[in-house]
């Protein structure tokens, strides 16, 4: 399912990045990328407001810890760029909430991208995380492709090679990416070996 899908991030992070407790994960990306969706589902809980809406749902940072495999887990929910209800300098103002709340710092971010059209809010996120947090943070990115169903069968790889923009942001986020798929049919995702890179830099 889902969770068992997602799962397989935290595992990996588990065991190549750091032994700190609790591990600390900021969900970032564009409104109705599903990060706090995804959030819930590695929490394995209702943990964040998830509501189907044209207007954006999440207004503040918020952060929810649980337990995973026997680990603590913080995870810091932002509110989605290209906000639809907050002009774009509070926007940003209140994802730089994450640094407090991941303080000292977090171990990872989860950049969520959803398949179809690859924007500039998308493009601006990673050098919000460098402005933020320093140009090696980047190292600690991880993309998470959401609604992998809307890929209707077609391989990670080739979804990629359709946009050397994409290929290029997935590149600079050193930690890899995964895919899981919200489809009613088919909601467990396979990891592709080769398809997650991981660079054990924590």
């Amino acid at each position: 399912n889902a969770y068992n899908s997602v799962k397989w991030v935290l595992l990996l992070l588990l065991l190549f990045f750091c032994k700190a407790d609790p591990l600390r994960l900021v969900l970032l990306g564009r409104t109705g990328t599903g990060r706090s969706s995804s959030g819930n589902t590695i929490l394995g809980r209702t943990a964040f407001c998830v509501d189907t809406s044209p207007s954006s749902v999440t207004t503040q940072c918020s952060r929810r810890t649980g337990t995973v495999n026997g680990r603590s887990i913080s995870v810091i929910d932002t509110p989605g760029f290209s906000h639809t209800l907050l002009p774009p300098r509070e926007v940003m103002a209140e994802v730089g909430r994450c640094v407090v709340l991941s303080s000292p710092g977090p171990h990872a971010f989860l950049v969520t991208l959803r398949p179809g059209r690859f924007t500039q809010e998308e493009r601006d996120t990673l050098g919000w995380i460098k402005a933020t947090f320093g140009p090696k943070a980047t190292s600690f990115a991880v993309v998470l492709f959401t609604w992998g169903d809307q890929l209707r069968g077609k391989c990670t790889k080739d979804f990629l090679e359709e946009s050397n923009e994409l290929q290029e942001f997935v590149s600079s986020c050193q930690g890899g990416y995964h895919v899981f798929d919200n489809s009613e049919q088919d909601k467990t995702t396979v990891l592709v070996n080769g398809q997650y890179r991981t660079k054990p830099h924590l």
